[in-house]
């Protein structure tokens, strides 16, 4: 090539070769810094639990109270404490809607909602719109 023909800036071949050194070099970062955590502190099971705090709520119709971690998210609670799995945690991005319940009566996503602001509420999952042996219209869906 001649010094007219020649593209300017950077080619294709040192591009890439450029790109893959960075992704190399991140990654040998990365691990480094992994390496410097100290490992998990396993918790006593027998302390008190001075960061929970006491929630009372109306769930599909049912009053119940736990003993929850203050940053539990309602989706967290149904899934994880009261074992109720229609409740799905997909994207915990409030984007897919997986996680919708009612509350009060209006659609939330459960996975952007703290648990304690449903404190005193009422929540309905699909478990909780089986009437008798008949399936609610959003569960047939």
């Amino acid at each position: 090539m001649s010094e007219k023909e020649k593209p300017k800036g950077i080619s294709r071949r040192k591009f890439l070769k450029n790109i893959g050194s960075g992704v190399v070099g991140s990654t040998v970062v990365i691990h480094g810094l992994k390496a410097g955590l100290p490992e998990k502190v396993p918790q006593d099971s027998s302390a008190p639990h001075e960061d929970k705090v006491p929630l009372t709520l109306t769930v599909n119709g049912k009053k119940k109270k736990v003993l929850i971690e203050p940053q539990t998210s309602l989706a967290d609670l149904l899934r994880n404490e009261l074992h109720l799995t229609g409740t799905k945690t997909v994207c915990n991005h409030g984007e897919c809607g997986a996680c919708t319940v009612l509350l009060d009566g209006k659609a939330v996503y459960s996975c952007h909602m703290l648990a304690l602001d449903a404190a005193g509420r009422e929540v309905t999952t699909i478990e909780g719109l089986l009437d008798g042996e008949e399936l609610h219209p959003i569960q047939k869906a």
